[in-house]
């Protein structure tokens, strides 16, 4: 089973509102964060879901121990923000693909070769691995560009 590692408290948000968190962590992939991400999790009835992931061992939340803070200073002089940079560090030191839709993260994760994916790819294998149909798949992007998201 491969690692990613959610970065964007707004795909958490987002896949909650369509309704599909629940299967987005049936997937055969082990999904970690940091725990500077999850402590920020909204709204509180997806922060409630995510606990409840995390306590059943299906969402890793990784903690950066005060001696690793080096390296996150060292991955923000990159331009990422606080929360992409102990994401892509996580990534760097457990060898995890990233989530994440954000540009300037992608270009540094396929700088270090390492896997990165989007929403739509998310999408994508719940598809594939018969979570959920083509038509919910449709149902889902078109709410989520209700919710500002652009493909």
């Amino acid at each position: 089973m491969e690692g990613i590692v959610i970065c964007d408290l707004r795909f958490l948000r987002d896949i909650f509102e369509t309704g599909l968190l629940d299967k987005v962590f049936e997937l055969p992939i082990n999904f970690h964060t940091s725990d500077f991400v999850y402590d920020n999790i909204v709204p509180e009835e997806c922060a409630k879901k995510c606990k409840t992931l995390r306590e059943n061992g299906t969402f890793v939340v990784d903690t950066i121990p005060g001696k690793e803070f080096e390296n996150i200073l060292e991955c923000r002089k990159r331009g990422l923000s606080f929360d992409d940079a102990t994401a892509w560090y996580i990534a760097r030191k457990f060898g995890l693909g990233l989530l994440t839709d954000d540009f300037v993260l992608k270009r540094h994760l396929v700088e270090d070769s390492k896997k990165v994916i989007g929403i739509l790819d998310i999408l994508d294998m719940l598809v594939s691995n018969s979570l959920i149909s083509v038509d919910r798949k449709e149902e889902a992007l078109s709410e989520l560009r209700k919710l500002g998201r652009e493909f």
